[in-house]
């Protein structure tokens, strides 16, 4: 469980396809369980103050689905990152991108 960390959340002027990678990577550990986030936005995304690590955080909205649904969930989840991302490149605001 992480209850402390040092970093600042994922924004337009931090986001690096470095950082895109590192975060697909983060989102494929946690699908691999079985977990769905839940809640993809960049605020929910700190990046170390090296740019070396990502944390997902506030997993509240966070599922564990069974194999019936799971599938379908990730499919969505994966969406909205792709969604995120294009927003972040764009340096667009958004749902995903406040």
């Amino acid at each position: 469980m992480l209850t402390c960390w040092q970093g600042s959340q994922l924004k337009h002027s931090n986001f690096t396809p470095q950082i895109e990678s590192k975060i697909r990577e983060a989102y494929g550990a946690i699908h691999t369980y079985g977990v769905i986030h839940g809640d993809v936005g960049a605020h929910n995304i700190i990046i170390s103050p090296d740019g070396q690590r990502v944390w997902i955080i506030d997993f509240e909205a966070g599922q564990f689905l069974s194999d019936e649904y799971r599938d379908p969930a990730i499919r969505r989840e994966m969406e909205d990152l792709r969604c995120m991302f294009e927003d972040l490149r764009m340096g667009k605001r958004s749902q995903y991108v406040f």
